[in-house]
């Protein structure tokens, strides 16, 4: 790790300086304080808001974020320069900085190291409100599309965001948006369509859903006039 380090500084002159600013600590608080040097320099050489954003959000991701996903995000959040060229390039050399320390799973990015999840966790997760907006921004991300009309369009936001929504939904605390979606069955069918029935099962099970923890209330599907639909618990409407 310490030599990862070394290989990038680029002054000779100053190496035994930067050796001797190396964390004197063993073991793994010594690699995580290491790891909290990494993100000091990163946000010295690059814009700070994007590192800490990009970091914050592969934290805050399941299974890690694409660099198409990231790119995107960070429009989406506003973060870093206002220069979409520019902040794509920002992007890619933070990326290409924490290429040893990333592991790959297909195209979607993901720490390798705990000591790098744990110093992200501290510097920009630590309070429960800065995690809970991170998530809310991959909600938002991967949230859904809605009609003119004000219904949602489950079947447009397609298999990654069905995949993904109610989890960050759940991690943010969003639990109006988790029971519109939990409780719509467009939203149920749209994830089944797209091979997500397990998924689907791992969404209710976020909410520990049972007799000990009613809400947000399930209902069971009946056919009626050709088509399936359930009455609303609280308004006894009927929703196809």
């Amino acid at each position: 790790m310490a030599l990862e380090e070394l290989r990038g500084f680029g002054s000779f002159e100053r190496l035994n300086e930067k050796i001797a600013s190396f964390p004197r600590i063993e073991g793994e608080e010594g690699i995580d304080a290491l790891f909290a040097q990494v993100i000091d320099r990163l946000e010295m050489e690059l814009d700070a808001d994007i590192v800490g954003n990009v970091l914050a959000l592969i934290c805050c991701s399941r299974q890690g974020l694409s660099e198409g996903e990231l790119e995107e995000l960070l429009g989406q959040i506003g973060a870093g320069p206002a220069d979409e060229e520019e902040r794509a390039g920002q992007l890619q050399v933070l990326l290409r900085q924490l290429r040893r320390h990333l592991l790959r799973r297909g195209q979607y990015l993901d720490f390798f190291h705990r000591s790098l999840y744990k110093a992200v966790h501290v510097r920009y997760l630590s309070e429960e409100d800065a995690e809970n907006q991170a998530h809310r921004h991959l909600a938002a991300y991967f949230g859904l599309e809605t009609h003119p009309s004000g219904r949602a369009a489950w079947a447009s936001i397609g298999p990654r965001g069905l995949s993904e929504v109610v989890y960050h939904q759940t991690k943010a605390c969003l639990w109006p948006e988790v029971e519109r979606a939990l409780c719509d069955l467009r939203f149920v069918r749209a994830k089944c369509a797209a091979g997500l029935t397990d998924g689907l099962i791992s969404d209710y099970d976020l909410l520990e859903a049972g007799p000990a923890q009613p809400d947000p209330p399930l209902q069971t599907a009946w056919r009626r006039r050709g088509a399936y639909g359930a009455r609303c618990p609280h308004c006894r409407a009927w929703h196809e």
